[in-house]
């Protein structure tokens, strides 16, 4: 089975084989505390515990939760060395919903500084992601989608991050 995680938010949002789960973690400073146990109980409702493969994302995104669903991948590892991990830009899944309604567009991750993450298309093409300001993203004449954008609202992102993955691997500009 497939194990794929991602945090958006307050938002834990799981693909276990054929369970897809988005949870709600009501209190942002509970996010490390409660993530692994969701993860598990997700993994024992698909009744199977034959993980053979950790789909999650690396960053950029806020260091707690990167810093929770990467140490989660690490003991999975740990716990079972035949289990293929694989870290992958939180771009990735964002990417991939976003590229579906413009071919010019822009995903802005805060980095909590007041300046954001941005990763640029044009024309359909990949771009390279660098760290620009509110005012330069307004600059540019682009579709911006910031992580709550209502684009990504009920859509689990980490079944969207398995799918981009298998299609766009050869990418290398979307991986770590």
């Amino acid at each position: 089975m497939t194990l794929s995680y991602f945090l958006r938010g307050n938002e834990l949002h799981i693909l276990a084989g054929e369970i897809s789960k988005i949870y709600h973690i009501e209190n942002a400073n509970d996010i490390a505390d409660v993530t692994p146990a969701l993860i598990y109980n997700t993994i024992v409702q698909n009744q199977s515990q034959d993980v053979r493969k950790i789909i999650y994302p690396i960053g950029p995104g806020s260091f707690t939760a990167t810093r929770t669903i990467s140490s989660i991948a690490t003991g999975f590892s740990i716990a079972n060395p035949t289990i293929e991990i694989i870290g992958v830009s939180s771009f990735l899944a964002y990417v991939s919903v976003a590229s579906k309604t413009s071919l010019h567009y822009a995903i802005a991750i805060p980095t909590m500084r007041g300046d954001f993450f941005i990763y640029e298309t044009s024309k359909g093409s990949l771009g390279d992601y660098k760290i620009a300001s509110a005012a330069n993203i307004t600059q540019r004449n682009l579709a911006v989608f910031y992580p709550a954008s209502e684009i990504f609202t009920n859509i689990n992102l980490a079944a969207t991050q398995i799918s981009a993955y298998n299609t766009q691997r050869s990418d290398a500009k979307c991986f770590t």
